[in-house]
């Protein structure tokens, strides 16, 4: 796949740059489009329910992403930087796109919303609630993928607190605000069949990954060796998929059996990142390695991250390409020409934009 990308410039790779993780950011910026390319929970109990099994297997071997974006975001944090104007140039480098990209969307998927249930000649107005309009763009609630910068700034924001916290004897006090909060998303998961509202937009179910990441960066990374990580992502993986299934007998609903922030997917997530950190200490840099691509997926991923709804809801949404959900007879085929789409047109956008802003106005509105 990764030949066939365009050969538009991407963002250059700053001296000094280590590539290893820019690759691993290709990988995950793949692993959330796979996520948001169509999912399996409409074939379950139909003529192929068998996509449905698939799915929810291969969601639980991405549900690594999000978290390991997190973690780099806190392990690349210098604590001797972090102060009033590293808060400011953060919150700028999240907070303008995230704004631009959450005011279109909005607009986008209430004027989607408004076509589909278009009845009699006349659009449907409750598409166009000024209320829910707010909320969306505030929460990046109108599609499934803004929460993540939602959360980033979050704990931009509490990075100087948890760093003087970090100094105190209460620092082990701190890993207990993941769970805590799981457990709440679990009482009303397992008691109402579903996770609250926006469960995923808060920093609490985050924090552990930011937290990792900072404590890395100061204590440095566990010796666990590559074997040995190796062996807890499969068993972690297992894990994941076993509750996934309890979960649905248990009556919950599909989303969040399959969910990011389950418990069992949590831990998965965490012998990833250790996996990553073993194979990054055991490898040796090589300023020749291309990374098949993926270092230069790695930095573009942020501004991926941006656009590639755009060409999932035009694609699939407005044109109303593939046929419907659950009729398409073989899923991971329709998931990988949809990946490598939405891939390519992603980053034929961010080279257009850049040529036509420049790439410094297209960096800071777009994130490109």
């Amino acid at each position: 796949m990764a030949s066939s990308l365009p050969t538009a410039p991407s963002r250059p790779a700053r001296a000094g740059r280590d590539r290893y993780w820019d690759a691993v950011r290709g990988v995950c910026i793949l692993a959330v489009i796979w996520i948001h390319t169509r999912n399996g929970i409409a074939y379950d109990g139909g003529a192929h329910d068998w996509a449905f099994d698939y799915w929810l297997v291969v969601r639980q071997a991405m549900n690594f992403a999000v978290a390991v974006f997190i973690f780099l975001a806190a392990y690349f944090v210098t604590p001797t930087k972090v102060g009033p104007g590293w808060l400011r140039t953060r919150a700028a480098r999240l907070g303008i796109p995230f704004l631009l990209w959450s005011v279109g969307y909005t607009l986008l998927i209430a004027w989607v919303e408004s076509a589909s249930n278009d009845s009699g000649g006349e659009a449907d107005a409750s598409a166009w609630n000024l209320r829910l309009l707010l909320r969306d763009v505030v929460l990046g609630s109108s599609v499934a993928h803004l929460y993540f910068i939602v959360v980033l700034l979050q704990l931009v924001v509490l990075t100087p607190l948890v760093l003087r916290l970090l100094e105190t004897r209460w620092r082990w006090a701190l890993w207990l605000i993941t769970p805590a909060y799981l457990a709440s998303v679990y009482a009303r998961a397992l008691t109402e069949g579903a996770a609250p509202s926006f469960a995923n937009t808060w920093f609490a179910g985050w924090f552990a990954f930011y937290l990792a990441g900072l404590w890395v960066r100061r204590h440095g990374a566990p010796r666990l060796g590559v074997g040995g990580a190796v062996a807890a992502v499969a068993v972690t993986f297992a894990a994941s998929v076993g509750e996934a299934y309890l979960l649905l007998q248990l009556g919950v609903e599909p989303g969040f059996a399959a969910d990011q922030l389950t418990v069992s997917s949590v831990a998965y997530s965490f012998a990833v990142i250790a996996l990553l950190l073993a194979i990054h200490r055991r490898r040796e840099q090589r300023a020749g390695e291309r990374w098949l691509g993926l270092d230069r997926l790695g930095r573009d991923s942020y501004g991926i991250y941006y656009v590639h709804m755009v060409w999932i809801v035009l694609a699939w949404q407005v044109i109303g390409l593939p046929i419907a959900d659950g009729e398409f007879p073989f899923l991971p085929g329709l998931q990988i020409a949809e990946l490598a789409v939405v891939v390519a047109l992603s980053l034929l956008t961010i080279a257009a934009v850049r040529r036509l802003l420049g790439a410094r106005a297209a960096s800071r509105l777009l994130g490109f």
